[in-house]
């Protein structure tokens, strides 16, 4: 029994037969890939990192009034800053989705800036002062928000940051006074 060596020439051969049915393929996927590219409108995120800072008055001296962990508030103070009159009176503010304000009702609206509007944590590896281990802590946090106009995206973005502060000052504000 003989044994089929194929040599370099032999591989090229079967190349250049088979062209065809990698060539047409890749072109049409290439073609597809470019029109869409070409074909979608542009989508502009503008993103703001708000650095979560510990409490810098030793522990010993005065009691923190933060009590929960940093991804609770943050989800607190999400939920307090994206009630549907804040989102309305930014859409006013800065005009947006104005072509669709006589057509969909105002919770359609709400919702599309919502699904528009970006909160997520950075965590990272911290060692614990108290346990002297490693664990995952939230550090900071992003907020973004996607728009089809650089500018606007940017202010939305400003103003949310704004916001986020704003709250997260109110509420701690009056939990000292409370305290």
């Amino acid at each position: 029994m003989e044994e089929d060596i194929k040599t370099l020439r032999d591989y090229v051969a079967i190349a250049r037969r088979r062209f065809g049915y990698f060539a047409i393929p890749f072109a049409l996927l290439l073609a597809g890939a470019v029109a869409v590219a070409v074909l979608l409108p542009p989508i502009y995120r503008s993103t703001a990192k708000i650095l979560i800072e510990s409490q810098q008055i030793p522990s010993d001296l005065v009691q923190s009034t933060v009590t929960s962990f940093a991804s609770e508030r943050i989800q607190i103070i999400e939920q307090q800053v994206m009630t549907s009159a804040n989102l309305l009176a930014m859409m006013d503010k800065y005009g947006l989705y104005a072509d669709k304000r006589g057509v969909w009702p105002q919770s359609d609206l709400v919702d599309k800036m919502r699904d528009s509007i970006f909160v997520e944590p950075v965590s990272a590896d911290v060692v614990d002062p108290h346990q002297n281990q490693a664990r995952k802590a939230t550090i900071a946090f992003t907020i973004s928000f996607e728009s089809s106009k650089p500018q606007l995206a940017q202010s939305v973005t400003n103003e949310l940051v704004t916001l986020f502060l704003n709250e997260n000052t109110r509420t701690r504000t009056e939990r000292a006074a409370e305290t």
